[in-house]
């Protein structure tokens, strides 16, 4: 969070940024490798954090919500898909924005018309945009939470 907070956009700087700064209020700061590790496990946490603290402003409630999409391009040539780890979730989709195929996934994201982010999603680009969406609309359906029931 601290990292977000004060505009570090590459964990690299951030890290270096933390080392030398004695003024950084960070007890421990591990390698690279083993930042990553703990940044992965503790996504939930920072997800719900983040959702609990979008939903406690006023952009939250806003009647409108607005749905995009935009193609994550994982590989450009055969051989590099043929190798790509991201080979059982990526798969060849055309994007009709950009007039091309290309293979990888597709981000989608739905948000306020003030630009605050409800939810985001990966999936495949074969899929149907609106599948995509009504899923990610029933999974959101809990949010925002109510009372005591985002704590």
């Amino acid at each position: 969070m601290m990292q977000a907070l004060l505009g570090f956009t590459s964990e690299a700087r951030w890290l270096r940024y933390v080392r030398t700064n004695p003024a950084a209020p960070v007890p421990f700061v591990p390698q690279q490798p083993g930042y990553n590790k703990r940044l992965r496990a503790a996504l939930p946490q920072i997800k719900r954090i983040i959702r609990t603290l979008a939903a406690d402003t006023g952009f939250w409630h806003d009647t409108i919500w607005i749905a995009d999409s935009t193609p994550v391009e994982c590989g450009r040539s055969r051989p590099t898909v043929q190798r790509s780890q991201m080979a059982g979730w990526a798969d060849y989709g055309y994007c009709r924005s950009h007039t091309r195929w290309c293979w990888g996934l597709r981000l989608y994201l739905i948000c306020t018309p003030s630009g605050m982010p409800v939810t985001w999603a990966l999936a495949n680009p074969k899929l149907d945009e609106r599948e995509v969406v009504a899923a990610m609309l029933e999974s959101s359906r809990n949010w925002p939470p109510t009372g005591r029931d985002c704590c």
